[in-house]
């Protein structure tokens, strides 16, 4: 169930982006339970709204933050960055910002991609 913060962020992505898809509630590590709020595919980029820093809630608690530390760090293991964001964040401003890093981190996986495929053609080439 998304919590308040995470539909405003959902409600104020569509409005600036309506175009690009953010997966809600991603399980991005298949054999580890947690999930993150929005993941954008193609990017391997995940976005995760913090909620309750002004009520000691579990983001902020020792325990919590190591849980989210861990959580980013079993993402950037298999290829994600994960952007933690909090309330005062869910801004057209912030949203952009977002974007910027989703379209370059998709721009840079495809250069990456593409210069695999011209290697292995290469690769073929020659063995022939």
């Amino acid at each position: 169930m998304a919590s308040k913060l995470e539909e405003l962020f959902e409600s104020e992505w569509q409005l600036t982006y309506p175009e690009i898809q953010l997966v809600p509630q991603y399980k991005v590590v298949p054999d580890r339970k947690f999930r993150i709020d929005f993941a954008h595919l193609p990017s391997k980029t995940g976005i995760e709204v913090q909620g309750g820093r002004w009520i000691k809630g579990g983001h902020t608690s020792g325990k919590g933050i190591f849980k989210d530390c861990e959580k980013s760090l079993s993402c950037a293991e298999i290829g994600w960055l994960i952007l933690p964001i909090v309330d005062s964040m869910i801004t057209k401003e912030y949203i952009i910002k977002i974007y910027s890093v989703i379209k370059a981190r998709q721009n840079l996986l495809n250069y990456q991609e593409n210069r695999r495929g011209a290697a292995q053609t290469i690769i073929l080439m020659i063995s022939k």
